[in-house]
């Protein structure tokens, strides 16, 4: 049943946990820097923004699930990965 997905070990319960406190810091530190207008500001906005588009949120094809639940446009991710440096 575990290999079905109709129940959860509690590794897969303890990834989602650190998935979703990983998100609501992320969040919470995009809502506090997001609105100033300093370089430092934005250079951390913008840091935050590349740090969530990685390898694997592209592989799976995430972006915009990503953008959704940080309540940032879309684009923004999109944009942060196609500036991205290899």
């Amino acid at each position: 049943m575990v290999e079905s997905g109709l129940i959860s070990t509690t590794n897969n319960q303890e990834e989602v946990a650190v998935a979703r406190a990983t998100l609501k810091d992320v969040k919470t530190a995009l809502d506090n820097t997001n609105h100033r207008r300093s370089h430092d500001s934005r250079a951390a906005v913008q840091a935050t923004v590349a740090f969530t588009n990685g390898e694997e949120v592209g592989r799976r094809r995430l972006r915009s699930k990503v953008a959704k639940r940080l309540c940032i446009n879309r684009k923004r991710i999109t944009t942060s990965a196609l500036t991205k440096k290899p």
